[in-house]
């Protein structure tokens, strides 16, 4: 809201803000209401906005099944992140998102190695621009490749390197087939049936069973992201293979490597 400005401080300033009281940055931090200091602030910020263009990167798995081969599969995963801060410091964004996009691409590379040939087309998106609203997917499903009804479903990645549970979000046929799938490998998971607010949800508000696939640490506050910190010193390889392992599997059954196909 233009009315309602709001700043985001770093660690040093809410020292700053909290010299002379009685509190602690670790005992807010635990307080469940906002708390209200005595200190006075004055802060301005200019902006200036300009048009750039983004780009999807897309590459096309064609299907062997003639009668299925036209249906197409989505696995995408978005590779922008916030840029930088007016000092230089860069947001490398390593779990939002490079983590996932690694999951895409070495899916796509270890398929083409082993020759697997899916029965369905097989769709792999890095999308641009997700944090400045999905617009990289939902400039794709205005645009699609194939007329939108011969996607059949559509999985996303999103948050996919620091953790040791995988959250499934999402209901329909996509949400059944991780869960399936994660049954399958003895994974723990968790299904949030809210559709959340990554890529998946251009497909899903246009009726295309999609969900997101992430993996969180146990307390949410480990994680980093948004921020500097957001590094690759951070990302754990368990949580990426734990990742890609049950985007395979979802993956390939929704595809399907012969005739046999997952229920549309």
């Amino acid at each position: 809201m233009s009315t309602l400005p709001a700043f985001g401080i770093n660690e040093a300033i809410t020292q700053d803000l909290l010299a002379g009281t009685q509190y602690k940055l670790d005992y807010l931090d635990q307080l469940p209401v906002p708390t209200s200091l005595t200190t006075t602030v004055h802060m301005a910020a200019s902006f200036q906005s300009s048009e750039i263009e983004a780009r999807n990167v897309l590459g096309l798995l064609p299907g062997t099944d003639p009668q299925h081969r036209d249906e197409i599969v989505v696995i995408g995963a978005h590779y922008d992140h916030v840029g930088r801060d007016p000092d230089g410091t860069i947001y490398n964004g390593a779990n939002d998102n490079a983590a996932a996009v690694a999951v895409l691409l070495e899916i796509a590379r270890l398929w083409q190695a082993q020759g697997f040939h899916p029965a369905r087309s097989v769709l792999f998106a890095a999308w641009d621009a997700e944090e400045q609203g999905l617009i990289g997917s939902r400039y794709y499903v205005s645009h699609p490749f194939n007329p939108l009804n011969h996607t059949k479903a559509m999985l996303n990645l999103d948050m996919d390197g620091v953790g040791e549970k995988l959250y499934i979000a999402g209901r329909g046929a996509m949400a059944t087939q991780l869960q399936a799938s994660a049954i399958f490998y003895n994974f723990a998971t968790a299904l949030d049936p809210e559709p959340g607010g990554s890529d998946h949800m251009s497909f899903y508000d246009a009726g295309i069973p999609a969900s997101n696939l992430a993996i969180y640490p146990d307390s949410v506050l480990e994680l980093a992201y948004h921020r500097p910190e957001d590094d690759i010193q951070h990302v754990m390889p368990a949580s990426i293979r734990a990742v890609g392992i049950l985007s395979t599997h979802t993956l390939a059954a929704w595809s399907g490597g012969g005739p046999t196909l997952p229920p549309s």
